[in-house]
């Protein structure tokens, strides 16, 4: 899907003022809130410290954030978020700012589908039980092939279930960072 020259071009300067690339966005929720409803999350301070000391310009897409959430997953990267989640009001802006963004990582939702517009990659986290379309194992998803996907384990009741996605997650993503290749 093409961006708009004129809405590729907001999105540049906007990214410019929060930092020198490499550009990281994340998104750690989607669905709704509601009982009974779909949800898909990662705890934000996990994801946090598990990009904490990455060198990059870290971006919150997070449609909607809870009082607190930027800030607790700035305080765990150890490092500033800018948040950009307004560009989630029209398609067609976050569209052109996925585009800019050189690393998107965050659970299934529509800036995921709006990133495989982009025919760039999006590190896709997939909780515990998955939604239809991730499929229940595997390291891909049929309509998403070239998507790496981070599955959250079930079982330990103690633990949530998201170490050893996050420590897979950072590693592709610090690969990705060192090699300067665009995903």
């Amino acid at each position: 899907l093409p961006a708009s020259p004129e809405k590729s071009a907001v999105a540049a300067e906007t990214l410019a003022r929060c930092g020198p690339p490499p550009y990281v966005a994340l998104t750690w929720r989607a669905g709704t809130r509601d009982w009974n409803a779909l949800l898909k999350a990662v705890p934000v301070a996990e994801l946090g410290r598990a990009l904490a000391g990455l060198r990059a310009t870290f971006i919150s897409l997070q449609r909607a954030p809870a009082e607190g959430e930027t800030a607790a997953l700035a305080a765990a990267l150890g490092a500033p978020v800018h948040d950009l989640g307004r560009f989630n009001q029209t398609l067609e802006d976050m569209l052109a700012l996925l585009h800019r963004i050189d690393i998107y990582a965050g659970v299934s939702n529509t800036n995921t589908h709006l990133r495989a517009g982009t025919g760039r990659i999006a590190y896709v986290l997939i909780p515990h039980p998955p939604e239809w379309r991730w499929m229940n194992r595997g390291a891909r998803s049929p309509w998403f092939p070239d998507f790496p996907l981070y599955r959250q384990t079930y079982g330990d009741q103690r633990a949530s279930g998201w170490e050893a996605a996050l420590a897979a997650l950072r590693r592709d993503v610090a690969v990705a960072l060192n090699a300067g290749l665009p995903s």
